[in-house]
């Protein structure tokens, strides 16, 4: 073992050149594009020159020669060790009575294996690099295609939080933490006409994780992005007279930058994995509903089901596999983009409505328990109001899958998280003799005792909207003008003065599947339309529509959507194709010419190839081939 006399632990770590043969032409096989590798590797050769009577050089030595930190070389220096450039040797100081240090040895060596791995791996980035140019162009094309609107800019300046002013449950189910169950029930609480405060019970279930808060953070930043999409949209539509397209698409990277988090492929996997939660998750509430009946009110108990996104289409180059253990099909994990539809109510709600709900611009940057907490005063209390809560009910509504300690715990990791956050509306002290939190969560002050397991909270109402970004003067309450209600007012109001006749003015032949639409004098039709049909062909049937009868487009555009609603989703062996589903089959058979009438065609009659088609769909196969009859008959209807 080697012995050094004139070094300590103080010294730090250190390299040893004695009896080396190091071959220099080695190193120059080393590539170029190695970044940090081979000027490391050169610049401690070099100090071959400062070597002491031991052979050795301080790795400080050499950190300063290099002119970087300490700590970069010996980020560099762990590299280095895994690429097996460099070893470590075992030695002893003389007189040490220890060996408790974390003082290194370190020798340099060659091998041709090392080399060649970096090489190969330097080879392997590069063709990802290619991948990733080949994936944005493909992007850039669908973007193209599809016709998507101008990407509304958010790197410059955050927006204003902001989700529809409807009634909105999901805040209550939300739960902290992941919760590894796939079914679960909660109960929420609102407030009827009559000031009433009433229970729903609520089934909620997701065939992959249920939507929990870091999901609900990403929900808001998804709800202000399509407003922001659409505001920017909003002069082509008022121009043009047409209302905006539900399915918007929203960027992942612009989710991060709403969220203030760095961009990067595994902040970019989380965004993903919260879509499809939210895609996923699925609410059957049960509570007293109301009916206006021609004799009066009828009360009874109902049930009604609720979903955040009507649609969530991920925009990808690859097609969709199954897993290998065969529980899921995995699709989209490369996706930027996605196509996103809101249900009716929430939509309208953004686009419609004169207000909506503002929330702090750092509040989806915030802790997701920070958010939950601050979603629950919120709701609790206003205008100077105080709220008194117990830890252990606050557990269990908020973090039911979390042990009390285990969720205190949370508590004061989250409120630490908080001073990283500059934002003037946000605080927190933490006093470990009291076991107390002190904190302002963006206008609610309160404190909390992890000893005696108890909440207080008092509602600044002026602070509470500063927090927001609004004028105190002018607002007293957590809500801003929608800026687009004075954009789609006039076009909706269009909808009051429809004529009544409209159904008897425009001819069309329905059927179960297809609304086709005629000419009034010349009997030319448009194409069919299908529950599958994409937003050139319904723009064509209105070009159709307004040309055959001088309507205008927006009286014209939500008659077709409406039509189409009406009509059936193809059911092969009693499963209901979906529009992904027959997507899927276009895309495997390599018909992109197919339209929804088509693909209709295709299967109504050939009942020999339902199986097949059933398997392709549902993913029953290992993979998702097709047979050479299968693609031709689906091609032929192109």
């Amino acid at each position: 073992m080697l012995e050094f006399k004139n070094r300590d632990a103080t010294n730090g770590s250190f390299f040893y050149f004695e009896g080396q043969q190091i071959d220099l032409e080695v190193l120059e096989k080393l590539s170029d594009q190695s970044k940090s590798v081979k000027p490391t590797l050169s610049a401690i050769l070099a100090a071959v020159e400062l070597k002491d009577d031991e052979s050795t050089v301080s790795t400080s030595t050499i950190a300063e020669k290099m002119g970087i930190t300490i700590k970069a070389l010996n980020d560099r220096l762990r590299q280095l060790r895994k690429l097996n450039f460099i070893v470590e040797l075992p030695f002893v100081f003389t007189g040490e009575k220890t060996f408790k240090r974390r003082t290194m040895c370190f020798a340099v060596q060659f091998e041709q294996e090392s080399i060649d791995n970096v090489n190969s791996d330097i080879e392997k980035k590069k063709t990802e690099i290619k991948k990733l140019a080949v994936k944005r162009e493909f992007m850039r094309k669908a973007q193209k295609e599809i016709q998507l609107g101008d990407r509304p800019d958010v790197s410059n300046k955050l927006p204003c939080i902001v989700r529809h002013s409807n009634s909105f449950p999901i805040e209550q189910l939300a739960i902290n933490g992941k919760d590894p169950r796939t079914k679960m029930a909660k109960k929420f609480y609102v407030t009827s006409e009559d000031g009433e405060t009433k229970t729903v019970l609520a089934r909620i279930q997701s065939h992959s994780r249920i939507l929990d808060s870091d999901d609900l953070q990403v929900l808001f930043a998804t709800y202000t992005l399509i407003r922001l999409y659409h505001e920017k949209e909003s002069e082509t539509h008022f121009l043009n007279g047409t209302t905006p397209n539900k399915l918007t698409p929203v960027y992942v990277d612009d989710i991060l930058l709403v969220q203030q988090r760095a961009l990067g492929g595994k902040s970019r996997r989380l965004v993903r994995e919260s879509f499809k939660a939210i895609r996923d998750t699925e609410y059957d509430m049960y509570g007293l509903t109301n009916i206006k009946t021609k004799d009066g009110n009828l009360s009874f108990y109902g049930e009604r089901r609720f979903r955040n996104f009507s649609e969530c289409i991920p925009l990808s180059e690859y097609a969709p596999e199954i897993s290998k253990d065969y529980s899921d099909v995995i699709f989209g994990d490369d996706s930027m983009i996605y196509l996103i539809e809101l249900p009716d109510h929430i939509f309208e709600s953004l686009m419609y409505n004169k207000t909506l709900f503002a929330f702090p611009t750092n509040s989806l940057s915030a802790p997701s328990l920070i958010f939950l907490l601050y979603l629950r005063f919120r709701s609790k209390c206003n205008n100077s109001d105080k709220y008194d809560d117990s830890l252990k009910n606050l557990n269990k509504v908020i973090a039911p899958s979390k042990r009390l300690g285990d969720f205190k715990r949370s508590l004061i990791t989250s409120m630490k998280r908080l001073s990283k956050i500059d934002d003037p509306y946000l605080f927190s002290r933490i006093d470990t003799e009291t076991n107390e939190i002190t904190f302002n969560l963006w206008g609610y002050h309160g404190k909390i005792s992890t000893k005696e397991n108890y909440l207080t909270i008092k509602c600044h109402q002026k602070e509470v909207v500063a927090a927001c970004g609004l004028d105190t003067s002018k607002q007293n309450a957590p809500t801003k003008y929608n800026d687009l209600y004075s954009n789609f007012a006039p076009l909706m109001q269009i909808d009051k003065i429809l004529p009544k006749n409209i159904e008897r003015i425009i001819k069309k032949d329905v059927t179960k599947y297809t609304v086709t639409y005629k000419h009034p004098s010349t009997g030319n039709t448009s194409a069919p339309l299908t529950v599958y049909s994409d937003s050139s062909e319904i723009n064509d049937a209105v070009d159709f529509l307004c040309k055959s009868y001088g309507f205008e487009i927006a009286l014209v555009e939500p008659k077709i959507r409406e039509d189409i609603e009406k009509l059936s989703h193809f059911t092969v062996k009693g499963h209901s194709v979906t529009k992904d589903e027959y997507l899927t089959i276009k895309y495997i058979c390599d018909a992109s010419g197919l339209d929804g009438n088509g693909f209709i065609r295709a299967f109504f009659r050939k009942t020999s190839l339902h199986d097949e088609l059933h398997t392709l769909i549902l993913g029953e196969v290992d993979d998702l081939e097709p047979s050479e009859i299968f693609c031709k008959h689906v091609r032929s209807f192109q």
